[in-house]
Order: C-alpha cells, then sequence, then structure tokens
C-alpha cells in the first residue's frame, strides 16, 4: 500500500502480546516501512469482535491507510475474544482496562514504537478507548472515539432515562453468539478446544445481568468517563451521528473535558464515518491522521479544527432507508452554541404558543402498546436497511401532539431542546418519549430529536421511587443534541406518549397521564450563510 506521500506496510498477523500475568492477547499488526529504523507513534484499537475474521474487511479498511501515513497500527482482541487467552466476563471489566493499559505500555517499548501511543474505537472500542484514556496510562497522546459513551446507564444500549431498552435484549443475544465460537485452531494452538470450553462456562447470561441493575448504581458507575472528567489527560477527536444513539457523547466531551477536544456529528448511523450511511461522508481516515500528527508527532499540516463541526441537516422528507440526508456543515467554538438562542414556547390544548394557557390540563398521554413502530432501531448500522425512523404520523396517531403555526420562515435549531412538564400519572411505574417533528402540510412528520424517561427516576436515576397515582409530577427532560432547519411552510410538532415499544420495554399496565402544564426551551440558531467546513 504506497503511493504519494505513502509509505509501504507490512501486515503482521498471528501476534502475541504479553500480559503481567502471563495470559497472551492476540493482534494483527500494520507495520510502515522503514519503522524498525526510524519509530513510529502506535495506533491501538481493542474489541472483542475477532480480528482474524469478524471484523477482518473493517480492520483493513481502517488501519491500512493510516499505517500508510506512518503509523503502527494494532487491532487487538479483548481477553476471551477471538484468539485471545483468558476470559470475558462482561463489558468493561477491570481486568479489560487494566489489560488495556498494559498494551499500551507493551506497544510503547516495540523497537518499532517512537514511545507515543493513541487508542481508536468505534461503540465498545469507543467506550474502552475513554475509560482506559480515564486511568492515564502515560504513554497515551491521543484518542478518537466514535459512536462511544461517557455515562454508562444514561447513554448505552440498556436504558436510556431509565427506561429499559429492546437492545439490552437483542445484544445480549449477539455477544452470546459472538463468544459461542470457538478460537481459531490454526492460530490459537492445540489447546484451542480446552480454552472454548472455559469460554462457554464462564459465560454470563449478558442480558440478564444488566437487568439486574435497574438504577444507576456502582455497577454502572465503573467506565462512566462523567464521573470525573479530569481523569481523561489526552486529547480526544469524538466523533458521532446523528442517526445514532450515542449522539449526546460528542458535544459532552467537548463541553466537559478539560485536555483539547473536538467533536465531528455528522448524518451517520452505528458506523466509522468513512463506510457510514445516510452521507455524505467525509475523509474520516483524513481526520484521524490529522489528529495523530498533531498530537503524536508534534505537528500539524492544518490549522486546529475548530471545537465542534456538526452537519445541519435540512428539511427532507422521512424515509426508513436514505443514501444520503441534505444540509450543509457548520462551526461552532463550544456547546452549547454560542449562535443559539433560547426561545421558550408554552403547551396548550394541541398547540405550541408564546404564552401560557389561562388554565389545564393541556393534554391526556394514554398510548396503546405498541406507539413507537416508526422510530426505527436504535443504532442504524446502516442507511439503505430501512432501519431510520420513518414516517411518524404512525406514532403520532398514539400521542399527544402539540404543534406550531405555519413557520414564516425557515427555522435553525442547533442544541438540546429542553422540556419541563407538569403531570400527572395515574399508575405507580409509567415513562414517556418525547419527539421533536418537523410536520409536513400533508401530515409526513420526520423525527429530528426524542427522549425517553422512566418517570421513577425522574428525581433520582440512582434511587427511582414509584410514583403515586393521582399527585402532580414535575419533571425536566433534555432531548438528544440536533442541528436542523425546518422549511418555511411546515410546523413544528411536540409529541408526548407513554410508550416507545420496541426501543423501550413498555410499562408493565397501561398508563395515563394528565399533562397539567408544560414548556419548550428551542435552541434557536442565528444560522449560517455559507458552509463552513468541507
Amino acid at each position: 500500500m504506497a503511493g504519494a506521500g505513502r509509505r509501504a506496510v507490512r501486515v503482521v498477523d498471528a501476534l502475541r502480546i504479553p500480559l503481567p500475568d502471563g495470559r497472551r492477547l492476540a493482534a494483527r499488526l500494520w507495520l510502515p516501512a522503514g519503522a524498525e529504523a526510524d519509530p513510529v507513534p502506535a495506533l491501538i484499537e481493542y474489541i472483542p469482535y475477532r480480528h482474524r475474521d469478524g471484523t477482518a474487511a473493517r480492520d483493513a479498511a481502517l488501519h491500512g491507510p493510516i499505517a500508510a501515513a506512518g503509523y503502527a497500527c494494532l487491532r487487538v482482541d479483548i481477553a476471551g475474544s477471538g484468539d485471545s487467552e483468558g476470559l470475558l466476563r462482561d463489558e468493561y471489566t477491570a481486568e479489560e482496562l487494566a489489560d488495556g493499559v498494559a498494551v499500551i505500555a507493551w506497544a510503547a517499548r516495540q523497537s518499532w514504537c517512537s514511545g507515543r501511543v493513541g487508542l481508536i474505537g468505534k461503540s465498545w472500542g469507543g467506550f474502552n478507548a475513554l475509560q482506559i484514556a480515564a486511568l492515564a496510562p502515560p504513554e497515551l497522546g491521543a484518542v478518537i472515539a466514535v459512536c462511544a459513551s461517557t455515562d454508562r446507564f444514561a447513554d448505552d444500549i440498556h436504558y436510556k432515562g431509565g427506561c429499559l431498552l429492546g437492545e439490552n435484549f437483542s445484544w445480549g443475544a449477539q455477544m452470546t453468539s459472538y463468544q459461542s465460537r470457538p478460537p481459531d485452531p490454526a492460530s490459537f494452538g492445540p489447546h484451542w478446544r480446552r480454552a472454548w470450553l472455559a469460554r462457554l462456562r464462564a459465560m454470563p447470561d449478558f442480558a440478564a445481568r444488566w437487568m439486574a441493575h435497574p438504577a444507576r448504581d456502582a455497577y454502572w458507575r465503573h467506565g462512566s468517563v462523567c464521573e470525573d472528567w479530569r481523569a481523561i489527560r489526552a486529547p480526544v477527536l469524538a466523533v458521532g451521528g446523528w442517526a445514532d444513539n450515542y449522539l449526546a457523547t460528542v458535544t459532552r466531551l467537548v463541553r466537559r473535558l478539560e485536555v483539547p477536544a473536538a467533536g465531528i456529528l455528522g448524518p451517520w448511523g452505528h458506523q466509522y464515518p468513512h463506510e457510514a450511511g445516510p452521507g455524505p461522508r467525509i475523509d474520516f481516515h483524513g481526520e484521524v491522521i490529522d489528529w495523530l500528527d498533531r498530537w503524536l508527532k508534534g505537528r500539524a499540516e492544518r490549522p486546529a479544527p475548530p471545537p465542534l463541526r456538526l452537519f445541519r441537516r435540512a428539511s427532507h422528507r422521512p424515509a426508513r432507508s436514505q443514501h444520503a440526508q441534505p444540509g450543509a456543515w457548520i462551526a461552532e467554538a463550544a456547546w452549547p452554541p454560542p449562535r443559539s438562542t433560547e426561545r421558550l414556547l408554552h403547551l396548550a390544548p394541541g398547540a405550541l404558543r408564546d404564552a401560557p394557557p389561562a388554565a389545564g390540563p393541556v393534554g391526556l398521554a394514554a398510548s396503546p402498546a405498541d406507539a413507537g413502530l416508526a422510530q426505527g432501531r436504535y443504532f442504524p448500522m446502516s442507511g439503505t436497511a430501512g432501519e431510520l425512523p420513518g414516517d411518524q404520523r404512525e406514532d403520532d396517531a398514539r400521542a399527544a401532539l402539540f404543534d406550531t403555526a405555519p413557520l414564516e420562515r425557515p427555522l435553525d435549531l442547533v442544541g438540546e431542546p429542553v422540556l419541563e412538564l407538569r403531570l400527572v400519572p395515574d399508575r405507580p411505574r409509567a415513562q414517556i418519549c418525547v419527539r421533536l417533528v418537523e410536520l409536513f402540510p400533508d401530515g409526513a412528520g420526520t423525527r429530528l430529536t426524542h427522549g425517553l424517561l422512566n418517570l421513577c427516576h425522574a428525581a433520582d436515576p440512582a434511587r427511582p421511587r414509584a410514583l403515586v397515582p393521582g399527585r402532580p409530577l414535575d419533571l425536566r427532560l433534555v432531548l438528544d443534541p440536533l442541528a436542523h432547519r425546518l422549511a418555511a411552510g411546515n410546523r413544528l410538532r411536540l409529541a408526548i406518549s407513554t410508550g416507545c415499544w420496541p426501543l423501550a420495554w413498555p410499562a408493565p399496565e397501561p398508563v395515563r397521564i394528565v399533562l397539567l402544564s408544560g414548556r419548550l426551551a428551542l435552541p434557536v440558531h442565528a444560522g449560517a450563510a455559507a458552509p463552513e467546513w468541507r
């Protein structure tokens, strides 16, 4: 793999990385020519998805071009997965993170490494890259986290707003399937069958384990880097997509970290941006190399990136499959965006108004069990596989609705909408799903953002409490970030339902919630006259 300004790359397979306790982790290395004589920084991706078969094609597409730019790229199987020795007992265990620190130290000592190391990863690999960074290994100089999370309870696939997610079960089943496969005898060696049986005996019921922690307890606080933002000392490039449910991580890292941090939010789902959909895609390899050059090699060919680059989506019709979405890139200096100002709209019967109504109640939410079928997959893996949110009118028919008048001019929303509600439930356990929708004149609706809340968690997700039927409850719900331009002539709709199946597991019995009053704070953006990036 050589070209103008690029090095040839040698792939080293069946590499074994020794750990302090004698276990060995399996890895593949992409090594640029000349690294033994002129050492280069290392970049590590550390995940449990079997580098010899499961992610082999993806790994080559990601790491090959980065290695050609002068980085030794390591793709490492976590202990107990793929061809690595040991046992995998859960996500993000203390052992997994300690092993990751040991892998960094090992890489830094190799003759082909300059002693500077970076971490890169998507999803699991993005999670543990941030978690390992919070342990502050001295050799770590840069992190690229894609589709990751800073709060394992609030922003993973298990719970959202305290609501049990359907993905808790599908992901648990998928991990069981992954971990049921044996190591490769040709790579692992003659004891592969004994190691395989030991893995099967040690493998937990993943979904049941996660369900055993329905509150934000010590189990979830472990590995949640939001517990101490200052622990991360390496510069972080955070990347996410509007179609993914981990998008809030990008803005939180840029807002909270005390080290240099930059974020990119595009239209994509749960994939690396050079192969993600819906488009448009970006030169992700170029962004990674620029970040690594800056922090691992101490040089920069381009000016420092702005703190946030956001693809502000333009008005578009709803569709479950989309090759690309219209819009333009904007650049923001901080989060919340300095160019966004708050506009308050009050809930009135069927409407969103500038002034509060004279009296309540303003609505009733009492959704059937099938409310939520239009919301798509929690993290779409493709823009063209029917996984995106569809036409929202299907779920709007099962929700309490509040609409603005038709917009006289385009409206840019960039930030995090906040809904404050006073409501009265009639059951001790209840949940709400809140959506913002761009409503077209023919009734079609495109989902802009959403939020879920288990009302028992409204006061404290660490100490959920049963509701008192008939007693008013005040709550505040921050919706996921968005960057969207609504078209003139369309309406903005707020939809509130008492369920969101199959995205969230339903409440144990039907619920009726009287909405006494509420107000919606919208982040209205001043707009950009022209694209500000790319």
